[in-house]
Order: structure tokens, then C-alpha cells, then sequence
């Protein structure tokens, strides 16, 4: 059995249109957004053996405060820089390719990706995953590699 929670980068605005979108740092309400979200994993006792996160800057931060929340260490989360670019098939490869000793892993990434995976998952449409939403997900499996054909169960889900 693994856990598998995928959650969208938290809010962070366009403040200058010369600010590369890969630099976007996250606003007062996405910081708030993030440590909502660490507090509502905590509060479902959630401990994650990894947290993977994007390497744009909003991503970051968003695992980064997640992270204090849930007490994992934040040397610990591994930035993936395909994770900014990344489409469904990109997302389900990274997961695809993790460690078989993880039980429990956190990704942080980018819609639209994150939306069609999460979509993919639940086999409905997802009219709008806000920033800072989350899928908590149940797997059948042993090894991560097999994740997208698997039996998943979704155990919550939360709309930041």
C-alpha cells in the first residue's frame, strides 16, 4: 500500500509583467493557502517519506510551508525541474519512477497538469483545481511504477 498526495502550487500572483513566471513568488493568501493545507494533512495524520516539488519558486514555497507544518524537513523535499513543465504524461512518469522503499509521497506542481492527473484519477472533470488544492490518494501497489493502472482510492481531497 502507498499514499500519494499531488497538490497545486498555492497563490502567487502576476505583480510585474517583466517577472518571469518561473520567479513568482506567492502572495500573503498563498502563504496563508499553504499553511491551511499543511495544517489540514496534519490534522488527517499525514507523514509524507518524500515531498517532490517544481523549481519555480511558488512551488517551493508552497512545499516549504507545508512542510513546517506537517514537521518533515524542508532539506529533505527534492526539486524536480521537469515538474514546472510537465504535462500528465510528465507528472505520471516522475511519480512513475520513485523509490520503491517510498510509502508516502507529496508533489507539488503546475495545472494544467495537476488538474488532468487528479482528473485521471477520479475519472471526472475538474471544472477549476484552485491553488493549492489537493488529492490524497490510496494505492494497491508495491512498487510506484505501476501507479497509473493501479486500484486507487481517493481518501480526501481538499479545494484550497
Amino acid at each position: 500500500m502507498k499514499y500519494l498526495t499531488i497538490i497545486r502550487h498555492a497563490d502567487a500572483p502576476f505583480l510585474n509583467i517583466n517577472q518571469d513566471d518561473f520567479d513568482r513568488n506567492l502572495s500573503e493568501k498563498g502563504f496563508k493557502q499553504s499553511k491551511q493545507t499543511g495544517q489540514k494533512l496534519a490534522k488527517h495524520d499525514v507523514e509524507f517519506d518524500l515531498m517532490l516539488s517544481s523549481s519555480a519558486i511558488r512551488a517551493i514555497n508552497t512545499c516549504q510551508m507545508i512542510a513546517l507544518e506537517l514537521k518533515y524537513n524542508i532539506k529533505d523535499i527534492k526539486l524536480i525541474n521537469n515538474l514546472y513543465y510537465a504535462d500528465r504524461n510528465g507528472l505520471n512518469e516522475i511519480i512513475s519512477n520513485t523509490k520503491k522503499d517510498i510509502k508516502s509521497l507529496a508533489l507539488v506542481a503546475h495545472n494544467p497538469a495537476v488538474q488532468n492527473v487528479c482528473e485521471e484519477i477520479t475519472k471526472s472533470k475538474i471544472n477549476n483545481f484552485t491553488t493549492c488544492s489537493l488529492i490524497h490518494i490510496c494505492l494497491k501497489i508495491d512498487s510506484w511504477n505501476n501507479w497509473v493502472s493501479s486500484d486507487k482510492k481517493v481518501l480526501f481531497t481538499f479545494k484550497g
